[in-house]
């Protein structure tokens, strides 16, 4: 619209003076009009061409707004996704057991299933380390646990409780949730990490940021916990908007934390400092490891292999590597990036 209005206005006034001075022209030759009223049409018409550009572009303002508006108001007109009419509100405590039966899901409605198929466990306590080629299903079974994305009734289970019937005020509560690439809001490193507690103590939120490797860099910024980052963490470096977004997640004292290559952007060295950190603070804790970086498997009592959303192999790092499998595999593709 904005390609055929601004263009159309443009030309409207120019071809109006053209043809003024054509027929006007021709007009003061033959003495019909004079000199003077030429010229004084010849500025009023000049003076009409701005107002007619303006009208183009509040025409073409207005159908902008009017396409965002009909956007805006469809999300604004989405239910909100408390679904706590269907939910057992007798289920208020959570321990961390996580069972994944027969599932079947995709992102989109009759499109490629994200998991075809997959069944596994995960028991209250347990650190387990989810691996796999990309697009793999990793990222997704870490939607599914917070209930981002829907799943069919009896395929996901908590506790043995089905998850669609578990209130989602109790199942967010009991859940940390560390994604690859987390918003930060332009307040402070403190407000960034409280993030949704309403009353939260000074010192879990500065336990949560040593947890997180996030407190050997306060001494670099002008205020420590109080310094004000940009909107999307933008004053922050990738490393620190991720340890920032662990923190979040560590503040909550979570039953389950799930952490989604929520370390890619971190060095290996701090890296493995921040799991040291972690093994100290999750022995009651559910933990699932996402991460393209196998090292970080090592550390988890059991590992699942994904490949194509079903899961192909289970078991120790150790008994893994040693059946010589897809997991190997890729921990041999590894050395070998890291060596060239």
């Amino acid at each position: 619209m904005r390609g055929i209005l601004i263009p159309l206005m443009g030309s409207l006034g120019g071809m109006s003076s053209l043809m003024a001075v054509w027929f006007g022209g021709r007009l003061v030759a033959v003495g019909t009009i004079s000199l003077g009223d030429f010229v004084a049409f010849s500025a009023y018409l000049g003076m009409l061409i701005w107002p007619t550009v303006a009208m183009g572009w509040v025409i073409n303002s207005f159908q902008r707004g009017r396409v965002a508006m009909v956007r805006l108001q469809e999300i604004l007109d989405l239910p909100p996704e408390t679904d706590e009419g269907g939910g057992d509100m007798s289920i208020t405590e959570l321990h961390g057991e996580i069972e994944i039966r027969n599932l079947t899901v995709s992102h989109i409605e009759n499109g490629p299933p994200a998991l075809h198929n997959l069944s596994l466990r995960i028991g209250a306590g347990e650190t387990v380390a989810l691996v796999g080629p990309v697009g793999s299903g990793k990222s997704t079974v870490a939607e599914i646990l917070p209930r981002f994305l829907r799943v069919p009734d009896g395929t996901v289970f908590m506790d043995g409780h089905d998850i669609n019937r578990i209130p989602l005020s109790v199942l967010r509560r009991h859940l940390g949730y560390a994604p690859q690439e987390a918003f930060l809001f332009s307040r402070s490193l403190r407000d960034n990490i409280a993030f949704g507690l309403e009353n939260p103590a000074a010192d879990e939120v500065e336990r949560a940021a040593a947890l997180s490797g996030l407190s050997r860099d306060l001494d670099g910024f002008p205020a420590g916990l109080e310094t004000l980052v940009g909107e999307g963490g933008v004053t922050l470096s990738g490393g620190q908007r991720q340890r920032t977004a662990l923190a979040r997640a560590l503040v909550r004292g979570p039953r389950i934390l799930i952490l989604d290559d929520s370390l890619s952007s971190v060095d290996s060295e701090t890296e493995q400092q921040i799991l040291d950190g972690l093994e100290q603070s999750t022995q009651r804790r559910t933990t699932l490891l996402i991460s393209h970086r196998l090292t970080t498997a090592s550390r988890a009592d059991r590992v699942i292999v994904l490949d194509a959303g079903r899961a192909v192999e289970e078991g120790t790092p150790g008994s893994l590597l040693a059946q010589g499998g897809l997991f190997a595999e890729m921990c041999r593709r590894q050395e070998v990036e890291g060596s060239a």
